[in-house]
C-alpha cells in the first residue's frame, strides 16, 4: 500500500515567510511467507518462502541456531535447528520468517521412533520413557523447549529394554522435545508440559 504524505513547511526569515508542500513516499515493508516445509534428510529436505512487498531485490540471509548458512531464497538441505530468514529489500526494509523449529528425519530414526513410547503426553511433570529396541542402541537423550536450548540431559548409554523416568516438574508449561542421538543422526519427540 502507498504511503505517501504531505506536509507543509513553514520557514521565517527577517519578517517573510515561505510556504511550500512536500510530499513524502514511506516504502512499505517486505511481506515473507511460508510456502511449505519438507523435514527430510538430503536434496529433498526444505523451506520454501514468498516474499512480496517492499522494492525488489530481495537479500536473503537464512540462520540455523543463530548462524548464518544460506543467502538463498529458499532453504534446501535441511538439518535439524532452529530456523530464521531475513529478506532485506532494495531500500533496507526487512521482514521476518521464523524462528521456525525443524526437525528433520530418515529412515533408521523412524524405526526408532516407533520402538520408543512416552507416556503420559501430555504430563504434569513425571514422563516415562519406554524402550522396546531391536538391539543395544547407545543414545544420548536431551530435552529441548520450543527454541531449542537444552534443559536436561541424559549421557550417552545403551539402550535396549528398559524405561527410563524424566521429571519436567522444575520446567514451565509449554511444548518441548525429547532429542535421541544416536550415532547416524538425531530424532525427536513432541511433549506437552501442562
Amino acid at each position: 500500500m502507498d504511503q505517501t504524505r504531505t506536509y507543509t513547511a513553514y520557514a521565517t526569515l527577517n519578517g517573510c515567510t515561505a510556504i511550500d508542500q512536500v510530499n513524502i513516499k514511506v516504502n512499505p515493508n517486505p511481506t515473507v511467507v511460508k510456502e511449505s516445509i519438507n523435514p527430510f534428510t538430503g536434496p529433498f529436505g526444505h523451506i520454501q518462502v514468498k516474499v512480496s512487498g517492499g522494492t525488489p531485490n530481495y537479500k536473503f540471509q537464512w540462520f540455523r541456531n543463530d548462524t548464518l548458512i544460506s543467502t538463498q531464497e529458499d532453504l534446501t538441505g535441511l538439518k535439524s535447528g532452529i530456523h530464521k530468514l531475513i529478506v532485506t529489500d532494495a531500500n533496507g526494509c526487512t521482514a521476518t520468517f521464523g524462528p521456525q523449529a525443524v526437525i528433520v528425519t530418515n529412515a533408521i530414526d523412524i524405526t526408532l521412533e516407533k520402538n520408543i513410547r512416552i507416556s503420559p503426553n501430555p504430563t504434569d511433570g513425571l514422563l516415562n520413557l519406554e524402550f522396546q529396541l531391536e538391539q543395544n542402541t547407545p543414545l544420548e537423550i536431551n530435552v529441548l523447549d520450543a527454541l531449542g536450548r537444552r534443559s536436561w540431559q541424559q549421557e550417552r548409554q545403551v539402550f535396549y529394554r528398559k524405561n527410563l523416568i524424566i521429571d519436567l516438574s522444575a520446567h514451565a508449561p509449554g511444548m518441548y522435545w525429547i532429542q535421541f542421538k544416536t550415532d547416524a543422526g538425531a530424532f525427536f519427540k513432541k511433549v506437552i508440559r501442562q
